[in-house]
């Protein structure tokens, strides 16, 4: 095979220790001298890593033979059998490294993609129709992602099938979305420690102990209706009496009885006061065809806790005893 003759056109000029070389008058690249080949000064010697281009190379070591200034040289091609060998090695190289022999051991088959599982180890993965419709569709959606004009504070988002369109994200959002966990998140859109700790409680049980709420209140706010209210405050009732919640008791009822011949009516009160002396009574006068009855407490022996008795006179005969007669006297009892 034919050695082509040395290149010696022009001249060149390198910093002493330099690896790139001027030359003056020369056409290193439309002469196809390229790396491998050697750069030659009197009787040093450089291999040449690069051509820049027509007037500039550069040397794979610095250059060792002193600063030189428009300096005849030679650059002496290398053969094409040894440019060969070294495309050959590094060819078969590359075939033989992990990577390529990963690949040649697997068995191909159809929806199947090739991946890497590790460094110099590969295996197939599911490539199905829906995966491939996925990739197909992604041109057009690259293209209309690659029709927007960003903009700072610019989000980008779809509008329909293959069409975006931006819209602005403040820093404020970005600063939700940077959060990396609820509380943060909490802490972007700026709600308080306190409301924090509300919004983690469990139930409104634990919502109203960190709102300060007592066991009682909280026990009346769990109160279904206003009577089971009434009796978490305390109070009580019953047929024709009421028990508030401070003790105070207050009873009443309307009695429909015949008086005895003394004129008297006795009424059990529907529940017991703590005592006789611990509540007082009142009982409605009322008029009878042309005169007034008036009932008047009897004390002897009356009232009791339970009890009270009362007598019927008629105004009109010198408050004479209301005998064996049908009387109704509505009255109402307070005390504790």
């Amino acid at each position: 095979m034919a050695i082509k003759p040395d290149y010696d056109a022009g001249t060149v000029s390198v910093a002493a220790n330099g690896t790139v070389v001027t030359g003056t008058g020369t056409l290193w690249a439309i002469a196809t001298i390229g790396p491998g080949d050697t750069f030659k000064v009197k009787n040093l010697d450089a291999v040449i890593a690069s051509v820049d281009s027509n007037t500039q190379i550069t040397l794979i070591e610095p250059w060792t033979g002193g600063a030189l200034t428009d300096s005849a040289y030679r650059i002496r091609f290398q053969s094409d059998g040894s440019r060969f060998t070294a495309v050959y090695a590094q060819m078969r190289e590359f075939f033989s490294g992990g990577s390529v022999a990963a690949l040649q051991a697997l068995t191909g088959a159809a929806d199947k993609l090739i991946y890497f599982t590790g460094a110099g180890t590969m295996a197939l993965a599911d490539f199905g129709a829906n995966a491939r419709s996925v990739l197909a569709n992604a041109k057009a959606w690259l293209a209309s992602f690659a029709g927007l004009t960003m903009a700072a504070d610019q989000l980008p988002y779809g509008t329909g099938a293959n069409t975006m369109a931006l819209t602005p994200i403040t820093a404020q959002a970005r600063s939700f979305l940077a959060a990396t966990s609820v509380t943060d998140q909490q802490w972007a859109l700026g709600i308080s420690e306190f409301i924090r700790t509300l919004l983690d409680d469990p139930n409104a049980s634990a919502a109203q102990t960190t709102l300060g709420i007592s066991a009682f209140a909280k026990t009346l706010l769990d109160d279904a209706n206003a009577a089971a209210a009434f009796a978490t405050l305390g109070g009580s009732s019953g047929p024709g009496w009421v028990r508030l919640p401070g003790g105070l008791l207050v009873q009443w009822g309307t009695t429909l009885q015949t008086t005895t011949a003394g004129g008297g009516v006795a009424v059990a009160l529907p529940t017991a006061y703590s005592s006789a002396s611990s509540y007082s009574i009142i009982m409605q006068q009322w008029r009878n065809g042309s005169f007034t009855l008036v009932p008047q407490i009897y004390e002897q022996g009356f009232p009791t806790a339970s009890a009270f008795y009362f007598l019927v006179k008629q105004t009109h005969l010198q408050n004479e005893a209301y005998a064996n007669s049908t009387v109704q006297v509505s009255w109402v009892t307070v005390g504790t």
